[in-house]
């Protein structure tokens, strides 16, 4: 063994690690995709501006696989119902369906299953949003019987089954009860008191 040898072993056998007590480990941190603020941000309101808007520009009515997929985000994200403030994008995106779905066939399975979302309770962003959109809603179930009007079997039948579901309290929506966004679900008693004041009864007996 060589003199260098013996001296670097000495050397070794003489030096001590300091002892790192308990309370001072260091801290290792865990990296994960999920942020603090990740249970308080809210859902961002759906784009029904941008929607119509592209429904309306003229130059967009040669893009029908467009829009039909334009149909298919709305229903897909609304699979728990809509939100009440929002009745006034509804109708009109179901105004412009019912025309386009009388010009092109592709259309009226998409618009049914739009129409299907509106079987859930609407959702209130307010407790007080019940009062200030009751006038808005009589409306809308007004309008939503007129459709009744359209010359096809599959879109009326649809119409009779959305509205019939609308009441039941046993129509429960996908989702477990307290997971609606912080989004409130209109009472069924309310939504048949407000169908109660709106043209739906006449319009069905007609």
């Amino acid at each position: 063994m060589s003199l260098l040898t013996v001296q670097q072993q000495s050397i070794v056998k003489s030096i001590t690690l300091p002892k790192i007590s308990q309370n001072r480990l260091p801290i290792v941190h865990i990296l994960t995709s999920r942020t603090d603020n990740d249970d308080e941000r809210k859902v961002e309101p759906f784009q029904f501006e941008k929607i119509i808007k592209f429904f309306q520009d003229p130059l967009s009515s040669h893009l029908i696989d467009r829009r039909v997929r334009l149909c298919n985000k709305i229903c897909q994200h609304h699979k728990n119902g809509y939100i009440l403030k929002d009745l006034h994008y509804l109708m009109k995106i179901f105004n412009m369906l019912v025309d386009l779905c009388q010009q092109q066939p592709l259309f009226i399975n998409p618009f049914i299953e739009i129409l299907k979302n509106c079987s859930k309770p609407f959702l209130l962003d307010k407790s007080t949003d019940a009062e200030i959109y009751a006038s808005a809603l009589v409306s809308f179930y007004s309008d939503f019987g007129y459709l009744l009007r359209i010359p096809n079997k599959s879109i009326q039948q649809c119409i009779l089954e959305t509205l019939y579901k609308s009441i039941q309290t046993t129509n429960k929506s996908p989702r477990i009860d307290d997971n609606y966004d912080d989004l409130t679900p209109a009472p069924h008693i309310y939504l048949l008191r407000t169908q109660c004041s709106s043209d739906l009864c006449e319009t069905l007996v007609k």
